[in-house]
């Protein structure tokens, strides 16, 4: 099957779903889910933060409204990415209590939102978005063109259950990274480890943009106002972790033998598998033949766990950011994201043209 029958099909069933969710929906809800499209403004606007969102939440939903809400989301993930998002979203409940039911955020494991561009079909767009997910997708030409910035995080990252083992939705993100440093040779480690201190947070934060220059904001809320321009800094962060698009941080994909490039390669995988299986596995085929030979990995902080760590992977139209930083280093962030092409802006401007 190509790409544009799998792209149109994954289209299609997103599109139906969509539709039948809408149909469901009352006069009220509906001004809360459906936005015009493009609508830049707002479908650019993304939080992994707690907060309020665009959108109709699943609180303001009936149970089978909420249903298909739930099957949306799965059309656009994997069966593994569906069941750590729901985990992720379950795991608000386990946060409360961490807190002493008391924290200065509402921690609700229904709330969070589904927004839709335009009308399913055609040219439009949705978005699932609350504490710990974010997830975006863009349809063109019924086919999907976009699926980033997809945003995944866990806080805790290891929660206790009844036997020795932890509940980790997003075990292996850590697992896989912390693998490929420590199999590093020493004069490889060299290259990869830019900073005894991590970050204290993703260096993008939730920028609409991914930005030349960057380091973690103070605050990764979203903006009210969908603005984000007064946005500051946060202070005391690693200067050499600055995102530069000319110059990426660490190890170049060349500088690894063949054992270190399968785990480097794997990594990756990793986050495009988060996908459907079939658009994934030809996503992956596409960085695989051309786009990673000049993709870099990199990493600071601790190597062992439950200190904080971060890394990143960063190549042509490619950036991967991971942290592991607070709450004793038991609370991730994950992201996959486009720097040329977030939120389908490239080809956006492709399909209407430069004056649009």
């Amino acid at each position: 099957m190509s790409i544009n029958s799998i792209r149109g099909s994954l289209a299609d069933s997103m599109g139906n779903t969509a539709q039948e969710f809408l149909t469901s929906l009352n006069t009220e809800q509906l001004l809360k889910c459906q936005f015009g499209f493009p609508e830049n403004n707002e479908r650019e606007r993304w939080a992994y933060t707690p907060g309020v969102r665009g959108g109709l939440p699943f609180t303001e939903m009936t149970t089978d409204q909420e249903r298909l809400a739930r099957r949306l989301l799965a059309s656009g993930l994997s069966e593994e990415a569906f069941v750590a998002t729901t985990n992720i979203m379950a795991l608000e409940v386990t946060l409360d209590q961490l807190e002493g039911w008391q924290g200065r955020f509402v921690r609700d494991p229904r709330l969070y939102y589904v927004s839709i561009f335009g009308a399913p079909s055609g040219d439009w767009a949705w978005r699932f978005d609350g504490h710990h997910v974010s997830l975006s997708y863009l349809i063109l030409n019924e086919e999907l063109a976009s699926m980033t910035p997809g945003f995944l995080g866990s806080n805790p990252a290891d929660a206790s259950t009844a036997t020795t083992h932890k509940l980790r939705p997003l075990g292996a993100e850590e697992d896989l990274g912390r693998a490929l440093v420590l199999s590093m040779s020493e004069n490889q480690r060299k290259l990869a480890v830019v900073s005894d201190i991590p970050p204290t947070d993703i260096v993008q934060s939730n920028r609409p943009q991914v930005e030349d220059g960057a380091l973690p904001w103070s605050d990764a809320s979203t903006p009210i106002d969908a603005s984000y321009s007064k946005r500051e800094v946060r202070e005391n962060e690693p200067e050499i972790l600055r995102y530069r698009s000319a110059i990426p941080l660490g190890i170049c994909i060349s500088d690894m033998d063949n054992r270190l490039k399968d785990q480097f390669l794997g990594l990756v995988k990793h986050y495009i598998l988060r996908l459907p299986p079939a658009l994934a596995q030809l996503e992956y085929e596409k960085y695989e033949t051309g786009l990673l030979s000049e993709a870099y990995f990199s990493w600071a902080g601790s190597s062992e766990r439950y200190q904080g760590h971060y890394y990143r992977i960063q190549g042509p139209n490619l950036l991967i950011e991971y942290d592991n930083t607070q709450n004793d280093a038991n609370h991730i962030h994950s992201v996959w994201r486009n720097p040329e092409g977030d939120f389908g802006r490239d080809v956006l401007l492709e399909h209407y043209g430069s004056d649009h």
